[in-house]
């Protein structure tokens, strides 16, 4: 479910980065093919993480954790797209 729920995050930072690019006037190409080798890199690295964690301990708490760690970076990068775009965000939610 976590592997599911980061598909998902990266999808609408996807969408709001672009948003961002388009409103200012900075899209690429070249931005947009190193955003997807970062994307396909992390979902690499947690299914290496699931792999190993199946071989030795048959749990698969430990990649849930690294997806979710994953998960609250996308968030963190949604809400930085809204705050470019003029989305009022809460002063504590800047903090962070």
């Amino acid at each position: 479910m976590a592997v599911t729920i980061l598909l998902g995050m990266m999808v609408i930072d996807n969408a709001t980065g672009l948003i961002v690019g388009f409103i200012e006037k900075n899209l690429s190409s070249k931005m947009g093919i190193k955003w997807l080798m970062r994307k396909v890199y992390i979902l690499l690295l947690i299914g290496g993480v699931y792999m190993i964690e199946t071989l030795m301990f048959e749990t698969g708490y430990i990649a849930d954790g690294v997806a979710i760690a994953f998960i609250v970076t996308e968030f963190i990068s949604i809400t930085e797209n809204g705050a470019k775009l003029g989305v009022p965000i809460p002063q504590q939610v800047r903090d962070l």
